[in-house]
């Protein structure tokens, strides 16, 4: 195919893949909306209705290999998601579809 560098994200929507930073981030998105049960959420620590109440607890850590690594990455990609996609991160499907979410 012959095409721009500009031209490339359109590219990408016709064919239906995913862009590379995409394919990178939606599968620790993934492992998150998963293993919800190795988590701690912000609201489960106090019971204060604040603005990062639906935020998961980002823990401590030191090591870049623990901060680059799946379970902690993928809680800092969560907690930027809005609230709409968090709540759907319920049904697994829901989340996978990003066709379904409102713009």
């Amino acid at each position: 195919m012959d095409a721009r560098n500009r031209d490339t994200c359109q590219l990408f929507k016709n064919l239906k893949i995913l862009q590379s930073k995409l394919q990178y981030i939606f599968p620790r998105l993934l492992f998150v909306a998963k293993n919800k049960d190795l988590y701690e959420w912000n609201f489960e620590i106090h019971n204060i209705n604040t603005r990062f109440s639906s935020d998961l607890l980002n823990p401590t850590a030191n090591l870049t290999t623990f901060q680059k690594g799946p379970f902690y990455f993928g809680i800092e990609i969560f907690n930027h998601l809005p609230i709409s996609i968090k709540n759907r991160s319920h049904d697994i499907n829901q989340f996978r579809c990003f066709k379904k979410f409102p713009p």
